[in-house]
């Protein structure tokens, strides 16, 4: 036992220099907390963000389906964080997977068998109600599936891995809706999903960045919005993360078949396969406050206007002192609107930024003295 903990470790640390960590791998905590950023993460897979700094870890490591050998740390080991924004009204994850055979080959429409591919899955019940939520259908047992589709989310994340150091923004996001299995369909919910990241930093390893709405069991396609919810502080939800592993030869879709199944929570073997039809062994996330991160990290400023007719954002320091730093705009949902701009010892700055459709936007200044994070409404 000793051995296999100090391989695990040795592993860990070669694989993910990035993200390093001593914690011990052992499913996600009985009540996640997922600290409020005053400053949103941006979504380009980095984990650069302070909010990730000051969020925790959360194993994916428990075997839900075993199809093969046991798992081992040199076959696959994945985990995640969160945090959350009553600002922007979202969550946001970053995953980390670390696996030894890269499965990408799913391509919407084309392939069958989607769950044999590497993928992610996002499982969140937005009251912590549990039971089914497959089918709208006239009964809430384990033929019929429940009454309300959308008692449950169950997010299938699919997304090509791309290459080594490079990042991708292209992904698809289904489920399973209908009234019984005739009537199936399989929605595109990528919509849910805001904004998207994966990126690759090794051979073996990659993150994923991504933004997710959270909606309540009233939802419909045409209902979106009113059935959104508003997140708040001490809100209780039903979370779990999952991944599939597909460790068959990465050769031709065809031969794809997946290894395991692997959860971030402990569930008993009779539940192994039921995350995606009944919520009743979702984990648990607790929605709080970040003082610290909100004190010494981000200073949110008031909304500034600015005339595209003027043809820049100037920034001005209150001092008037010299210093250095990066400036950045980005949209609401996270996405680098303008490129980066260097502020090299002067006490000003210019973005010019003409270019930007009208609307709102947010302002992110790294100095090597504070960091900011102002709105701006472009006029």
């Amino acid at each position: 036992m000793k051995q296999t903990q100090s391989l695990f470790l040795f592993a860990w640390i070669v694989l993910c220099p990035l993200f390093l960590s001593t914690r011990v791998l052992a499913g996600q905590d009985p009540v996640v907390e997922a600290k409020e950023t005053a400053t949103p993460p941006v979504i380009d897979g980095q984990a650069n963000d302070a909010c990730w700094e000051t969020a925790t870890w959360q194993a994916i490591d428990q075997v839900w389906i075993p199809w093969s050998a046991p798992l081992d740390a040199s076959d696959f080991s994945g985990r995640y964080k969160i945090t959350w924004s009553s600002a922007e009204n979202l969550l946001y994850f970053l995953v980390e997977i670390t696996d030894d055979v890269v499965s990408d080959k799913y391509a919407r429409g084309q392939t069958s068998d989607i769950y044999n591919f590497d993928m992610i899955e996002v499982f969140i019940d937005e009251n912590k109600s549990g039971g089914y939520h497959v089918f709208d259908g006239g009964g809430n047992n384990e033929s019929q599936l429940g009454t309300n589709a959308e008692n449950a989310f169950a997010y299938h994340m699919f997304a090509k891995i791309p290459g080594i150091g490079e990042s991708s923004t292209q992904y698809f996001v289904t489920d399973i809706a209908g009234s019984n299995w005739s009537t199936r369909t399989d929605p595109d919910n990528s919509s849910h999903l805001p904004s998207f990241c994966i990126a690759r930093q090794s051979e073996h390893t990659w993150t994923y960045e991504f933004s997710l709405i959270v909606y309540n069991d009233s939802y419909t396609p045409q209902n979106k919005e009113n059935s959104r919810v508003t997140l708040t502080k001490d809100k209780i939800m039903g979370l779990s993360l999952a991944a599939n592993d597909d460790d068959q030869p990465d050769i031709d879709p065809a031969q794809t078949e997946r290894d395991n199944m692997i959860g971030s929570v402990a569930v008993s073997q009779q539940a192994y396969n039921d995350h995606w039809k009944n919520a009743d062994d979702f984990g648990t996330v607790k929605l709080v406050t970040n003082a610290s991160e909100v004190k010494n990290w981000s200073r949110t400023l008031p909304i500034a206007r600015y005339d595209r007719a003027s043809g820049s954002i100037r920034i001005k320091t209150a001092t008037g002192s010299p210093l250095t730093g990066d400036v950045q705009v980005y949209s609401l949902t996270g996405q680098a609107q303008t490129r980066g701009f260097r502020m090299m010892q002067q006490n000003s700055y210019e973005i010019p930024a003409g270019s930007l459709p009208g609307g709102l936007y947010v302002l992110r200044i790294r100095t090597d003295r504070e960091k900011y994070s102002l709105k701006i409404e472009v006029l």
